[in-house]
């Protein structure tokens, strides 16, 4: 992991550090309007995939869904900015 450098965005530490973190449907229930947000360690070089060959080489990552249900996209993105503050804080 990069040090931590105050000059970088929380955005940028967490592709800089191979965090992928964006919102999903919730998808338990069908037909219904609500999102989670995910984190995927690794998949910034695995593309978003949970295992990618590529050049010989072996990418993993592994998804992790977040608990709390959001009513809508714009509540969901706004926890998405506050997650990227957090990993930042805790593995940076």
């Amino acid at each position: 992991m990069k040090k931590k450098d105050k000059k970088i965005s929380d955005f940028r530490w967490c592709i800089d550090n191979d965090f992928q973190v964006y919102v999903k449907p919730f998808d338990n229930y069908a037909g219904c309007n609500k999102f989670v947000v995910v984190v995927r360690k690794g998949g910034i070089s695995s593309e978003g995939l949970d295992v990618l060959y590529k050049d010989g080489k072996t990418y993993k990552s592994k998804e992790i869904v977040g608990e709390k249900i959001y009513k809508n996209t714009k509540e969901a993105s706004e926890a998405v900015v506050r997650l990227h503050s957090e990993l930042r804080e805790r593995y940076g």
